[in-house]
């Protein structure tokens, strides 16, 4: 599966809510891209493309195929900074699921041996 996002690239948290509060009063996600990201793909409104498994930092890609269209992450910190990022779409067939391992099954525990106490008989000496 491929997925196409966009991102809002800013180097402080603070910078990170500031534009999360503007966008839940409805500010424009391309325009606030274009006016506070710091990656060269503000000149696209913050647009990435399309990408599959992989092709991004794993941190920003588990966050980014976590999501579903139209849904806005919260800050995601990688080693270039920190992100705001919004799936645009997804397209193709999803990835497949990886086999959940059977449940182990269960060991019965053995009884311990039980242990054997030699018990010495003392000989008691008479002087």
């Amino acid at each position: 599966m491929e997925i196409r996002v966009s991102h809002i690239l800013v180097s402080k948290f603070d910078e990170a809510d500031h534009v999360l509060r503007e966008l839940k009063a409805g500010k424009d996600f391309e325009e606030l891209a274009k006016k506070f990201s710091s990656c060269p793909s503000w000149k696209n409104g913050g647009d990435l493309g399309f990408f599959s498994r992989g092709q991004m930092v794993k941190e920003f890609e588990d966050v980014a195929f976590s999501l579903e269209p139209g849904q806005i992450s919260g800050p995601v910190r990688t080693q270039f900074g920190i992100h705001i990022i919004k799936l645009l779409e997804k397209k193709g067939t999803p990835d497949p699921v990886v086999a959940k391992a059977p449940e182990p099954v269960p060991v019965q525990k053995q009884a311990k041996p039980a242990k054997v106490v030699a018990k010495s008989k003392a000989k008691k000496r008479k002087r």
